[in-house]
């Protein structure tokens, strides 16, 4: 492949017990981008604190070209962390974390990596999403933080993912960004990707297969919402189906989403709408039926509620802002202050 002048290097941090699945995912989507370009739009160096192996929540180990203290330069520095929060949390980390946003980095969080984000101050005020298992004491630590249920999360110059098959998402969304949707399209297909999802779309292993271990009731509450999104049922219903008094679905709906179940629906109901009016040609009047509203007004409404735009605004804007990502140039790596020391990192 040809080297460019725009090659993006990208810098991975994976702390130990780092899920291997992102990692691979991470390199893998980026290496196919390069394949299908013909010419090295990205290459990658891994650091640890040490500059040695690191061990993944599987056991295995990768090796790592550099410590942290002489990483280079990097477009987009990755935090990919796993059951050890804590040590993305120690000062090593965080100083890594701050130099390279400092010298323009984009930062990304996986999975655990947004305690390491969130710690060295650079997600207040920001939305930010992570794995479900770390989603509840992310919050009680971080309440400047937005946290949010989606699969990715795109904020400027920083941006998270809860890590597993969502990485494949944001890297294809990192992609469009740069290079343009045709290209992540094409990366999509390659990876037997059927679906690209788009930064909003929620984990659905968070209501579906996490709540369903911890609290039965819930997963089954939820359950009957989403396969009743075109006529919904009254909670009443709901929570005499989930087997539990409509007080307790109440209570627990708090605790998990801190909401109640019947803004919960509406945002499935909602989010199933966004979605259609976004990727399908579907009328308006369509859309509202199936997503149980009694009229498109009242969709009207509470759509812009939620998203802060008509649904027909909304359908334009979002075509308009796809096409645009194809004309973007890509960002420039920033290298002032930096020792490249005569290294030149390949795929």
């Amino acid at each position: 492949m040809e080297q460019g002048l725009q090659t993006e290097r990208v810098a991975i941090l994976p702390i130990p017990t780092f899920q291997m699945l992102s990692f691979f995912l991470t390199v893998e989507t980026l290496r196919v981008a390069n394949r299908i370009a013909g010419k090295e739009l990205y290459e990658w160096v891994v650091v640890s604190l040490d500059g040695g192996p690191v061990t993944a929540s599987n056991g295995m180990s990768v090796a790592a070209q550099f410590p942290i203290s002489n990483c280079p330069p990097a477009s987009t520095a990755f935090v990919t962390a796993g059951y050890d929060i804590d040590t993305g949390r120690t000062k090593p980390v965080l100083d890594w974390v701050r130099r390279m946003h400092r010298h323009g980095s984009r930062l990304v969080g996986l999975d655990a990596g947004p305690f390491s984000l969130a710690e060295a101050g650079l997600l207040d005020g920001r939305r930010a999403t992570l794995h479900w298992e770390s989603l509840e004491a992310f919050r009680e630590a971080y309440p400047d933080v937005h946290v949010t249920d989606e699969v990715f999360e795109l904020s400027g110059d920083v941006a998270t993912s809860p890590a597993g098959m969502a990485t494949i998402d944001l890297i294809l969304g990192l992609i469009a960004e740069r290079h343009g949707t045709d290209l992540a399209e094409q990366v999509a297909v390659f990876l037997i990707h059927d679906r690209i999802r788009k930064g909003g779309d929620i984990q659905r292993s968070l209501s579906q297969r996490v709540l369903s271990m911890r609290e039965p009731g819930v997963g089954r509450a939820i359950r009957m919402m989403e396969e009743n999104l075109e006529t919904p049922v009254s909670i009443g219903k709901i929570a005499k189906q989930a087997g539990m008094s409509e007080r307790k679905l109440q209570r627990l709906f708090a605790i998990y989403f801190n909401q109640s179940p019947l803004d919960y629906y509406r945002t499935l109901r909602l989010e199933r709408a966004r979605q259609l009016v976004c990727q399908t040609n579907i009328p308006l009047v369509e859309i509202s039926v199936s997503c149980g509203f009694e009229s498109q007004s009242w969709f009207s409404r509470a759509y812009r509620q939620r998203y802060d735009i008509s649904p027909s605004d909304h359908r334009q804007q979002y075509r308009r802002d796809f096409k645009s990502l194809s004309n973007r140039a890509p960002v420039p790596i920033t290298t002032t202050g930096w020792d490249m020391g005569g290294y030149n990192f390949g795929s």
